[in-house]
């Protein structure tokens, strides 16, 4: 017996179509290299991106903390501003028994009072408050406050708040740099989410005489945390020395990955660098920042795994870029297959033929038994079963055209629009606007899903919303004779179901049953579940219901209507089974004076799928 690897080399030289052997020796020379270099390279392209991506990510969270220092150094700027205004020291700082016997003229008061408003035209400040000893300074509120602009406000309006119980426990404290959580409803509503907050004391006592707010927004800082992001499933937060979250790049993320400061003390040490730390199912570089003259910490986490799919993702268009050169050296060998047999040009010239059209056979003058001949009798049988597949596809499509058709012109019903528009035109002429607004939109959105015929099918949640738009237009119609109430779970409305269906049988539900009562008025519940691989609804109505002898002459396309409900409820039954088989489709279950249940059974398909 010969050496296997010597009857290979033999079979590839001598016995290998040209067309198979070319195609084989550009694989092997583009795809071997590809594999080696991509293992290769795999590791030190991660370690690489990691690496970067780190050092980057230090150097930004150093830029913004040094941009959340200026930006609440501005604030802070600000309270110093007031707190160094002579008028403050003659307002504020006197013995607490001279408190409101200021010597100040309005004319004074009111140069202080535009000196600090004026604050306001800085950038991150939204507001100013002063919160002064109520019974001493109540007339700066009342007589001074700027039109519009609660400049003086007595410290009993936020003795109820976080900051001021911090202010009462800590007599001493006299700076304090406050989160949203510190706030009071009203500051955040009114003045901001984000506070400086400075005590202003009687002389030669620690009680507060006033107390000096400055107001910032919080999506501000929000903002300058969000620009730190640069890798996904990545968050940046802020805390405060009492673990307060003070503000974050995203929420969720944020949460997932808190520590407070005892945490990051013990498991990361020192500030300004990240390390890597095992979190929950996960691992994550961590590192946290001081931010100066401030009581914050900002913490920024990076998701390994998010750091591997960066690096992962190069090595995909490493690999694609040596896929687009493994497609041209493909389409270098089939070029020079058909240079060099002239037949396997005519081949594919022929096959070529039928992007434009049916194929065709070819016709030989002389029997081939070689390889090319085998492929023409082959390429002659694929075209005879292509043909008849085609008939076959052609026949049934009309029939499904013929009764997609007719569901749609039995939706597309012209009384319907011409009743709709006519109520359009009274809404107009009666000064609705709102009313005829709501029309307008919801016959606009109904024609637009009823006209939307590219594919067969849609999702169950776009079937929904149209039955939901066409009784929407019926009750303005009708003045709100239909109840309409839609239970079907959520996570079935991303599955498939054709085009027109629930709205027929709705539309025979009102005209046929509930318009045949003696009110005029009644329900209509639409219902669905999934049982095994199907998909059930049930659609219920209250109204004047029907015997068994309408329910057939119904499904089987007898029983007419002017309005034609009846032909959409037939055309609909008629579709179903075309599409999914004889155990799909549609059932009744009704008697008079007992209201009408209409079953539609079809698979669970994902509109994917």
């Amino acid at each position: 017996m010969k050496n296997p690897f010597r009857r290979l080399y033999m079979y590839y030289v001598h016995d290998m179509g040209m067309q198979a052997k070319l195609l084989i020796s550009h694989l092997v020379l583009i795809l071997i290299p590809t594999v080696v270099l991509s293992i290769f390279f795999y590791n030190n392209i991660y370690n690489l991106i990691v690496n970067s991506t780190i050092k980057s990510s230090q150097t930004l969270c150093a830029q913004t903390a040094y941009t959340l220092e200026a930006t609440v150094g501005q604030v802070s700027n600000a309270v110093s501003s007031v707190l160094s205004n002579p008028f403050a020291g003659t307002l504020f700082n006197v013995p607490e028994a001279q408190a409101g016997n200021y010597k100040l003229s309005d004319e004074d008061i009111e140069h202080f009072v535009s000196s600090v408003t004026a604050l306001k035209d800085q950038d991150n400040i939204s507001a100013v408050r002063i919160y002064c000893d109520d019974a001493p300074y109540y007339r700066l509120a009342q007589s001074h406050n700027p039109e519009d602009e609660k400049l003086f406000a007595p410290i009993s309006a936020i003795s109820s708040t976080y900051w001021y119980g911090i202010y009462s426990t800590d007599t001493k404290l006299k700076d304090l740099l406050c989160p949203p959580l510190y706030l009071s409803p009203s500051e955040t509503r009114e003045s901001g989410e984000l506070a400086y907050i400075s005590k202003i004391t009687y002389a030669n006592s620690h009680k507060a005489s006033a107390y000096v707010a400055v107001y910032f927004r919080h999506k501000d800082i929000d903002n300058i945390l969000q620009e730190d992001m640069t890798v996904p499933n990545s968050a940046t937060y802020i805390i405060n020395e009492r673990d307060a979250l003070v503000s974050t790049s995203n929420a969720t993320l944020a949460a997932a990955y808190f520590m407070n400061r005892k945490e990051l003390t013990e498991k990361i040490g020192a500030t300004n660098h990240f390390i890597i730390h095992p979190f929950i199912n996960e691992e994550i570089y961590i590192g946290y920042y001081t931010i100066a003259n401030t009581d914050w910490d900002m913490v920024s986490v990076l998701s390994v795994n998010s750091l591997k799919g960066m690096g992962n993702t190069l090595v995909v268009q490493f690999v694609m870029i040596y896929g687009f050169f493994l497609i041209l050296a493909l389409a270098i060998a089939l070029l020079l297959s058909r240079s060099i047999t002239h037949r396997i040009s005519n081949v594919a010239a022929q096959m070529e033929k039928i992007r434009h059209g049916k194929p065709h056979r070819m016709e030989q003058e002389t029997p081939e038994h070689d390889e090319i001949g085998k492929l023409i009798d082959t390429y002659n049988y694929m075209t005879d079963q292509m043909n008849e597949l085609l008939l076959t596809q052609e026949k049934n499509a009309k029939e499904l055209q013929l009764s997609e058709f007719k569901a749609l012109q039995a939706q597309i019903n012209p009384h319907f629009l011409y009743n709709t528009l006519d109520m359009i035109n009274w809404l107009a002429q009666s000064g609705q606007k709102e009313e005829l607004s709501k029309a307008i939109q919801a016959l606009s959105r109904f024609y637009k899903l009823t006209l939307s015929r590219r594919e067969a099918v849609g999702s169950i949640e776009k079937e929904l919303e149209h039955v939901s738009l066409y009784v929407q237009l019926q009750n303005m119609r009708y003045d709100n004779a239909i109840d309409f109430l839609i239970d079907v779970p959520p996570q079935l409305e991303e599955y498939s179901i054709p085009k027109l269906t629930f709205q027929p049988i709705v539309e025979n539900a009102i005209h046929h049953g509930i318009f045949m009562t003696e009110e005029k008025t009644g329900s209509v519940i639409i219902t669905g579940w999934r049982e095994k691989d199907d998909i059930v609804f049930q659609i219920y109505d209250n109204g004047a219901g029907m015997d068994d002898e309408t329910i057939k002459q119904i499904l089987n396309g007898k029983k007419r209507a002017t309005s034609g409900s009846n032909i959409g409820v037939y055309n609909t039954h008629l579709r179903l089974r075309l599409l999914y088989g004889p155990g799909y489709g549609l059932s009744y279950e009704s008697a008079p004076g007992c209201g009408t249940t209409a079953t539609i059974r079809l698979p669970a398909t994902l509109q994917e799928d």
